[in-house]
């Protein structure tokens, strides 16, 4: 088994277990809580020794039925640091347009300080990274920020009549 993350180290070479065990899943219990969320379980990241938490959101329901495209998705993980109170984390929305954007805490050469926001339109175009200050520090109050919030708010902004 790899070692945790520790600054410097990757985040996804951690599985899933422990403290963060239990902080992915109080976000898939209260992201099945936000209306148009659906599906909700855990898969494989890809990395083969990690999970994230996915989401589909019913393009008719969620952010009120503003969606116009076929499927969406949003995936979140949640990384706490060994030794510390600090915790990466990454909740990221994906659509059927190719539109994609997330917000992040990790160390990263986008912006200074470790959160931010970054966005594309589409699978082939460089993102577009911006610092953000989220509200809450634990991992129900982003699930509730970001996805029922933030995300609604900026895919009104991109679907929305007007």
């Amino acid at each position: 088994m790899p070692a945790p993350p520790t600054p410097g180290r990757n985040p996804f070479d951690h599985p899933i277990g422990g403290t963060r065990e239990r902080a992915l899943t109080a976000m898939a219990t209260n992201l099945r809580k936000i209306p148009g969320t659906t599906n909700v379980r855990f898969e494989s990241s890809g990395t083969g020794v990690d999970e994230e938490l996915v989401g589909e959101l019913d393009p008719n329901i969620y952010g009120d039925g503003i969606l116009g495209v076929a499927a969406a998705t949003v995936t979140l993980n949640w990384w706490p640091q060994p030794d510390s109170d600090a915790y990466w984390y990454r909740i990221h929305y994906h659509d059927s347009s190719g539109f994609d954007c997330g917000w992040h805490r990790h160390e990263n050469d986008h912006v200074d300080g470790l959160d931010h926001y970054q966005e594309r339109d589409l699978p082939d175009e460089d993102y577009v990274y911006y610092p953000f200050e989220p509200e809450y520090t634990n991992p129900i109050g982003l699930v509730w920020e970001i996805v029922d919030g933030r995300l609604s708010t900026r895919l009104e902004m991109r679907y929305g009549e007007g």
